[in-house]
């Protein structure tokens, strides 16, 4: 018999380690990295063989992170589109724009989808020759964070 909905959960899950990472209390950043440099698929950073290493390699295979094409093609594309907006906050700063035109930029990349790959792109910025740049150029970007609403 299927629970009502809203009904209250009559017994609790077993008790145990989390295989899989949850996003509502954990950094799933903590657990993997996304590989700005190529093929923008998700990989575990802990050791190999420790439990954090198998959380998360568990997580990308059972949420199949990197085997749909749509996801990361369209981490890709979020990663071009946050450059194409740094480089059009970079032009408009270094062209005298007011602080409300660049509040506006700002706001309009807190509005973008995927703001894991604005993350990844703060963290790996130094191992990115473009994105070291750009960084270097307007290190304010780097104290902007988008948060998953």
């Amino acid at each position: 018999m299927a629970r009502r909905k809203n009904a209250p959960i009559v017994l609790p899950p077993l008790p145990g380690s989390p295989v899989l990472i949850d996003p509502r209390c954990e950094n799933p950043l903590d657990y993997m990295a996304l590989d700005l440099l190529g093929t923008f698929w998700f990989v575990p950073i802990a050791d190999e063989g420790t439990q954090n290493y198998q959380r998360a390699e568990y997580t990308i295979d059972i949420l199949r992170l990197n085997y749909r094409d749509v996801l990361v093609e369209a981490r890709h594309n979020a990663f071009d589109s946050y450059k194409a907006r740094l480089y059009e906050y970079q032009n408009r700063k270094t062209n005298g724009a007011d602080r409300n035109e660049l509040n506006r930029l700002i706001k309009s990349l807190k509005k973008m989808h995927h703001p894991t790959v604005w993350a990844e792109m703060k963290r790996q910025y130094t191992s990115h020759d473009e994105l070291k740049r750009l960084f270097q150029n307007i290190p304010e970007a780097l104290s902007w964070c988008f948060h998953v609403e």
